[in-house]
């Protein structure tokens, strides 16, 4: 009877160990709230809308602008950026002289070294948006709100000292990377969560794609209702983006303000 005992509490103490050492290996199971994602599209042929992040749908509860299904041609025009390395001007020159809405991501280093490109952007009708204090893995606060919330108020802050204004409350992950509990911290703050429809690589400064590439690559794949993430600091972007914009028009295009989406 004893033996059995023992061998019983062996046992055990096997199970507890190898539960305790799986769930440090696999801290977060694929439906907890705190899972990470990365955001992700597969993109679809002939133009058509996406798949986006295929079996996975939580996102749907919350204040999520990812693009929409439409017939209307229209395309949400946004970029990303956490420094300037000269491509905003020639960017911002481009959109001016195409009459061109964009929203601009940018992360809190760009706001406290660029005010010049930020007021610029305002004062020709973009929205330049959150894209947190410290361009963070948000996913990192999921057990401290605080922390979270300073990423985004902390850059609410910046903003308003160089423009003067009340930013507009719709944010960016960085690097796309999210969880449930991301969505519903931003939720319960009153921010909408901006993903996309589109994007391609364009954002390795050192690893730039050829303008014949990148050209290919976003035409053949742009789709009514996208939401179109380019990096600002690409220099391919600031080649191409002459063209794309004139080549998207031609097909009927036009190019909306993200706000549109916001619910």
């Amino acid at each position: 009877m004893i033996i059995i005992r023992r061998k019983c509490y062996i046992v055990i103490l096997i199970l507890l160990v190898t539960a305790i050492i799986v769930g440090n290996v696999f801290p977060a199971s694929a439906t907890s709230i705190d899972a990470p994602y990365d955001w992700c599209t597969k993109p679809s042929t002939n133009n058509e809308f996406p798949l986006l992040m295929d079996g996975i749908d939580f996102y749907k509860k919350y204040n999520v602008v990812c693009g929409k299904k439409t017939d209307e041609k229209v395309i949400y025009l946004t970029f990303d950026a956490g420094y300037d390395n000269g491509t905003h001007s020639v960017i911002l020159d481009i959109l001016k002289e195409e009459d061109v809405p964009a929203t601009f991501f940018f992360d809190g280093n760009m706001l406290k070294t660029s005010g010049d490109i930020v007021k610029r952007a305002v004062s020709e009708g973009h929205i330049v948006a959150n894209h947190t204090l410290n361009h963070p893995d948000m996913t990192l606060y999921k057990s401290n709100k605080t922390k979270y919330i300073y990423q985004l108020e902390e850059w609410n802050k910046i903003y308003t000292e160089i423009t003067g204004l009340e930013p507009v409350k719709i944010m960016r992950f960085p690097m796309g990377r999210y969880s449930e509990r991301c969505l519903q911290y931003n939720d319960e703050a009153g921010y909408c969560s901006v993903f996309w429809s589109f994007a391609y690589y364009d954002y390795d400064d050192s690893d730039q794609p050829l303008p014949s590439f990148a050209i290919q690559k976003i035409m053949s794949r742009v789709h009514s209702g996208a939401v179109m993430l380019l990096h600002s600091t690409s220099e391919t972007n600031s080649i191409i983006l002459d063209e794309v914009i004139k080549s998207l028009k031609a097909e009927g295009y036009r190019f909306g303000v993200i706000t549109e989406l916001i619910i």
